[in-house]
C-alpha cells in the first residue's frame, strides 16, 4: 500500500483520519468476499457502520486519485488499452 499512502499523502484537502480510513477501507475492500456493504466492511474491520457512513459521505477526488495511481504504476512509454467487461450487465429474454 505504498502508492497509496504516498498519493493519499499529497492529495490537497484531504484530513489525516480521512487518509487513514480511505488506507483501511481500500485494504478491507480488497479482502471482502461477496457484498461490499456498510455492514460487510464493520464485520472487517474496526469502524462501526456509524464512522464508515459519515466518513463515506466525505467528498473524495476518485477520479485524481485513479488518475495518480495509474500514473504512479505504469510506464509512461508503454503503449495503453482500454478494455470493460461487460458480462455482469443482465440480458433481457
Amino acid at each position: 500500500m505504498t502508492i497509496v499512502n504516498h498519493i493519499l499523502e499529497h492529495m490537497p484537502g484531504l484530513t489525516k483520519p480521512q487518509a487513514k480510513f480511505l488506507i483501511t477501507l481500500f485494504a478491507i475492500i480488497l479482502d471482502l468476499r461477496g457484498r461490499v456493504n456498510v455492514r460487510n466492511l464493520s464485520r472487517y474491520c474496526h469502524y462501526s457502520e456509524r464512522t464508515i457512513s459519515r466518513q463515506l459521505r466525505r467528498n473524495f477526488d476518485f477520479a485524481y486519485f485513479n488518475s495518480q495511481t495509474m500514473h504512479s504504476s505504469i510506464n509512461p512509454n508503454s503503449t495503453l488499452i482500454a478494455v470493460q467487461d461487460a458480462s455482469f450487465i443482465p440480458k433481457s429474454g
